[in-house]
């Protein structure tokens, strides 16, 4: 299971570019995407402080996907990578953003992974 929530800073910061993450599991690309919503407007009203994303006037989706990957007020998607068998010790996972900027050496990318098995 896989949780990402991708946050820049600054004007043109990474949360809002949408860009596509590759996942890697000990050297195999496991997953692809790219964050996103159609629109965030119906996340306007929960918006309860300014900030870079919504700004005082509603935007198309149109305009929501040229920059936006994520949405104040809405979930943060969880992603199910299927793994299969897997031998004891350890493992390298990689989430791999090649086209990813940080302005003023500002943003991250926290996640959060685990493993559930059966």
């Amino acid at each position: 299971m896989l949780i990402t929530s991708n946050h820049g800073a600054n004007a043109g910061g990474e949360e809002y570019i949408r860009r596509d993450h590759y996942v890697y599991v000990d050297g195999e690309m496991v997953l692809q995407y790219k964050p996103g919503r159609t629109s965030c407007e119906p996340f306007r009203p929960y918006n309860t402080q300014p900030n870079g994303i919504y700004g005082p006037y509603p935007q198309s989706d149109e305009d929501w996907q040229s920059f936006s990957n994520w949405c104040p007020g809405d979930v943060i998607d969880t992603r199910i990578i299927p793994w299969g068998a897997a031998s004891a010790g350890e493992h390298e996972f990689v989430i791999d953003v090649p086209d990813a900027t940080f302005v003023d050496m500002q943003g991250n990318f926290p996640f959060s992974l685990y493993v559930q098995a059966e």
